[in-house]
């Protein structure tokens, strides 16, 4: 399949992601139904579709989640009497 082939070009590691392995599944399953006539061709990849906004959705949720759980730090410096200060 040439998204499987895409993916590991362009990103390798992503192959290692749970979320990864399991779009490229559900691809190869719809993929296996159209071939066999039991699915569109536009209702599978409607459905491909809907797995990747879920699967993105919980991606962004878990990413904003770790953001949150982490402390910020404040970096402060001084450069000709100006203090100016970053937090991460």
């Amino acid at each position: 399949m040439c998204l499987k082939t895409a993916l590991a070009k362009d990103q390798p590691a992503a192959s290692k992601d749970a979320r990864v392995r399991l779009y490229l599944l559900k691809a190869d399953q719809l993929s296996q139904r159209v071939q066999r006539g039991e699915l569109s061709d536009l209702d599978a990849r409607v459905t491909l579709q809907e797995l990747y906004v879920n699967l993105k959705s919980d991606a962004d949720d878990e990413e904003r989640a770790n953001r949150a759980s982490k402390p910020l730090k404040t970096k402060c410096s001084e450069f000709l009497g100006k203090i100016e200060c970053t937090t991460r």
